[in-house]
């Protein structure tokens, strides 16, 4: 009956990792690894954390390297390990031999989105290099990819991500460096500034390079906007010129009863069309033929 119970309780630890205190040193940052900012008060409260507990409660992940006994690479927790190693605390780590490089790369992404959640501009980066073929430089950047997966659909896939949120973070990673260096630091971008900040660029590219240098010579100077003065000043919602790129707005009164129709013309030559009532597909017929007659 001892035996018995003795199985049963070995059985229940079958599969589990085992739980090692590593000397910091002896543990490296992934290459995969994607948090560039260890430095502010967040990361300073962490650290102190950190300290008052004696070390990470929460052990951090990784794998060994199979031809240096003793050395590891780490899967995910590298502020834990920044913070141990600052403070020359052992690291606390749950040893696993059986992640491919993908699945590393996974199991990082949703660790990080439970705990401290990156940046737009740190997420971008990192998606866009996992998007890169293997060794071949990343779009607009001399980062070297990775090539673990095909395509954003993949990639948001693999990682449960919905693909507009991949695709926002990676507009904000293509910007130019001169653009993103406008910003106090690249990491206070904003998840909602893509879009603006990204069709800013396309419409006037030269205009935006030009405003983010002048904004880097304020700062220089010590006269620097904070982030999101400098987006407003880059997508032109804080300058006069605004008001120059309004659309301009034309309402006609449409025909056999058809109502209001609102034409927006943006400065850029795109037209869009506002009605003021559901229409069925005879009155949009009709629509189509009065519209047509008024901007001959």
């Amino acid at each position: 009956a001892e035996n018995a119970e003795l199985k049963k309780r070995v059985q229940a630890w079958a599969g589990a990792k085992p739980v090692l205190e590593l000397d910091p040193a002896a543990v490296v940052p992934s290459r995969f690894a994607n948090r560039i900012d260890f430095e502010g008060i967040d990361f300073a409260r962490f650290k102190e954390e950190v300290r008052a507990a004696g070390g990470n409660v929460q052990p951090i992940k990784v794998v060994p390297f199979p031809a240096q006994p003793g050395r590891y690479q780490i899967v995910y927790g590298h502020r834990r390990h920044r913070a141990c190693a600052e403070l020359g605390l052992k690291v606390r780590a749950i040893v696993d031999e059986g992640l491919d490089e993908q699945r590393q790369f996974v199991e990082m992404e949703r660790e990080n989105r439970e705990r401290k959640s990156l940046s737009a501009y740190e997420q971008g980066v990192w998606y866009l290099r996992a998007m890169t073929p293997r060794n071949q430089l990343t779009e607009g950047s001399d980062l070297e990819g990775w090539g673990l997966f095909d395509g954003l659909r993949a990639l948001a896939d693999a990682i449960g991500q919905d693909p507009g949120n991949v695709s926002k973070a990676c507009r904000i990673a293509r910007l130019p460096a001169v653009v993103l260096d406008a910003f106090p630091r690249r990491t206070d971008i904003q998840f909602n500034w893509s879009t603006k900040l990204a069709r800013a660029f396309e419409r006037d590219a030269a205009g935006v390079i030009e405003r983010a240098r002048r904004i880097a010579a304020q700062r220089a100077a010590g006269r620097g906007m904070d982030a999101k003065q400098t987006c407003s000043e880059l997508t032109f919602e804080s300058s006069a010129q605004a008001e120059e790129l309004k659309p301009s707005q034309v309402q006609i009164s449409l025909p056999n009863g058809l109502g209001l129709a609102t034409v927006i013309t943006s400065k850029e030559g795109a037209t869009s069309v506002l009605f003021s009532r559901e229409l069925t597909a005879q009155q949009r017929d009709q629509l189509v033929e009065a519209l047509a007659h008024a901007f001959r």
